[in-house]
């Protein structure tokens, strides 16, 4: 039986703050983690066993004698669990997050000139990306409505079979089956043609072909098929199934080819889809430490898609907007000049666009960053002024004096900026 060991709110929040790199948040203590504490108690006994974890900062433990001061990180577990209206943990191995190439792009796309001959190229793959990233969050929506004693969910896992990659909207991972789900998110009629492998959509009286998501989806299985035995893993049975999000799309199957509707959904009938999946497979394959080993293996096989946006777009680092934005006319760069931030006769600054500028800068740039290139991007006027606020940062570095560089946290970036000098 598990129990929490809750510490008081500063105790909580300093090791929070020691902590910040493992991405959990503090939350208010009081009424809050007293309603939490007992709704977790009640399922804690559902959890699998490991030694210790945080749930939305609450701290799990099967040791009544351990405190919080005692935890090591090789002893934790993150997880990111929702909670239903009944009050029930639902474990999401990965969450619902803003891709790396999305953020990427969305810098790019904020520093590079409005009149770039890039600037169109850049926008529409940003668009293209969006609309897929809004359909997945919208069925991540449905998600967690379904039985949460069933399932473990993983977000946009991307992994490597040799020298190939691919890529998975979701996986949901059960004692029985694993399915992977292919979220599309098309207006208009849609129309599937399995004997042609064709895929089309009707849309203001224009037909366009688009790839095959059926198609798509079988080859996910077959390559997820391949990975599991690669790593020597328990073989499981895994299905699959396209979502389309978007409520208001109609599609349809090519007459003679019915039984393709089992393949499809709309994201809001993914619960009752689930549970006919589920109905065939009734024989748990997976024991509870094939689980475990299967999820560790497939968080740390993850390689998220992360480019080099100005090698993909053929753009040269001088072409990039440097600085920050001013927070009243959006323009770019504001002056450092005695402690302050200045554009013009707007004189307002905030924590989070000199914060935002930094997060371009590794987004655009690459991981690291040094002295001599923080001073040029922010504008100081020397360098022992730029060495002070960068030093500030706390950031992850390595080497001394001239030669070091700083580097992008992996998590939780910058969630302290008390420190930073502005």
């Amino acid at each position: 039986m598990f129990v929490f060991g809750v510490t008081n709110e500063l105790r909580f929040l300093k090791m929070a703050e020691r902590l910040k790199n493992r991405a959990i948040r503090p939350v208010k203590m009081a009424e809050t983690v007293k309603k939490q504490a007992e709704i977790f108690s009640a399922t804690a006994t559902k959890l699998p066993k490991w030694k210790f974890m945080f749930i939305n900062g609450l701290v799990l433990s099967n040791n009544v004698h351990i405190r919080p001061k005692f935890l090591q990180d090789k002893d934790c577990r993150i997880l990111n669990p929702s909670i239903n209206k009944k009050g029930v943990i639902k474990l999401i191995e990965k969450p619902l997050e803003v891709p790396i190439i999305i953020r990427k792009l969305s810098s790019l796309a904020r520093r590079i000139p409005e009149d770039h001959p890039k600037r169109k190229d850049i926008l529409k793959e940003l668009n293209m990306r969006m609309a897929g990233y809004h359909g997945e969050e919208s069925l991540y929506y449905f998600l967690n409505r379904i039985d949460e004693e069933k399932y473990m969910i993983f977000h946009d896992l991307r992994l490597r079979n040799g020298s190939d990659y691919f890529q998975l909207d979701f996986l949901l991972l059960t004692s029985s089956f694993a399915i992977i789900l292919e979220t599309k998110n098309y207006a208009g009629s849609l129309l599937f043609d399995p004997r042609t492998n064709q895929f089309s959509r009707k849309l203001d009286n224009q037909e366009i072909t688009f790839r095959d998501p059926l198609t798509q989806a079988f080859s996910q299985v077959t390559q997820f098929q391949k990975w599991v035995k690669s790593k020597k893993l328990p073989p499981l049975t895994i299905e699959s199934l396209v979502v389309i999000s978007n409520h208001r799309t109609i599609y349809k199957v090519t007459p003679g080819n019915e039984e393709v509707y089992k393949k499809i959904c709309h994201s809001f009938a993914i619960e009752s889809r689930l549970d006919e999946i589920f109905q065939k497979y009734p024989k748990e394959v997976l024991s509870l430490q094939d689980m475990k080993k299967l999820t560790k293996k497939l968080l740390s096989c993850h390689e998220p898609f992360s480019p080099d946006v100005l090698e993909r777009f053929k753009i040269d680092r001088e072409e990039i907007t440097t600085g920050i934005f001013c927070p009243k006319c959006d323009i770019a760069p504001m002056h450092y000049q005695r402690g302050k931030w200045y554009f013009g006769k707007c004189r307002k600054m905030s924590t989070e666009r000199y914060l935002e500028a930094l997060e371009d800068y590794f987004l655009i740039f690459g991981p690291t960053i040094t002295n001599a290139e923080y001073r040029r991007f922010f504008h100081f006027p020397t360098g022992n002024i730029s060495s002070k606020h960068i030093v500030a940062l706390n950031l992850p570095y390595e080497g001394n004096k001239k030669g070091r560089r700083y580097y992008f946290p992996e998590k939780n970036l910058f969630a302290n900026p008390k420190g930073i000098l502005l």
